[in-house]
């Protein structure tokens, strides 16, 4: 149920991206090589100059690695808000290194809490670790123990006094029984959700 990233295509594209970076400042050594000759002086290149570009194309090297090698990461530490390639298994086996962190999981509904008109509440369960709390506000379809869905949503925790801070409505605004929630939720790790898109029946 999990969806994983593009990896390899990353790794081909950071790898053509460096064999680029390189051919070019092979070119432009070769070219250096030849108006300058034997390398003296007057020829207009020295043996320095050539050895300071070659570092430049190491350090070059290096650079393109590093941005390479970040860009085939699924850490929370990852550029920007929304982590791509982050599967349910991955946020349930480690859910607090993924607080304040948009991902997009896909997983089966393990339980419903009963909502008083739109928006939606129930657990999500992967391969792995107990199931997530969901909280979706401003869904308005019908969910069902056992379809299974795609969410997006921003990785936070339920707590009674922060509720309405976290997923955007109060707990009477969405919930039935607030109170049964808090009894079963609170504390731990959630989705606030902003959408959630019904893949199919289990």
């Amino acid at each position: 149920m999990t969806t994983m990233s593009g990896a390899p295509t990353t790794r081909r594209r950071g790898a053509a991206r460096r064999s680029t970076a390189l051919a070019a400042t092979a070119v432009a050594l070769a070219g250096l090589t030849a108006c300058g000759g034997s390398a003296e002086p007057d020829g207009g290149v020295t043996a320095q100059d050539l050895r300071q570009l070659e570092d430049q194309v190491s350090a070059l090297d290096e650079r393109v690695v590093v941005l390479e090698g970040g860009a085939e990461s699924n850490s929370p530490d990852d550029g920007g808000n929304r982590l791509p390639g982050v599967g349910l298994d991955d946020l349930l086996r480690d859910p607090q290194s993924f607080l304040g962190q948009e991902v997009t999981v896909t997983g089966e509904i393990s339980e419903l809490w009963t909502t008083g008109g739109d928006g939606a509440a129930f657990r999500m369960a992967g391969d792995i670790g107990d199931p997530i709390v969901v909280v979706a506000p401003e869904f308005a379809g019908r969910l069902d123990a056992s379809d299974d869905v795609e969410v997006t949503g921003t990785v936070t925790s339920v707590s009674s006094g922060t509720f309405a801070d976290e997923f955007g409505a109060a707990a009477d605004a969405v919930l039935d029984d607030p109170d049964e929630f808090f009894a079963d939720a609170a504390g731990e790790p959630a989705l606030a959700a902003g959408v959630v898109r019904i893949l199919g029946e289990s």
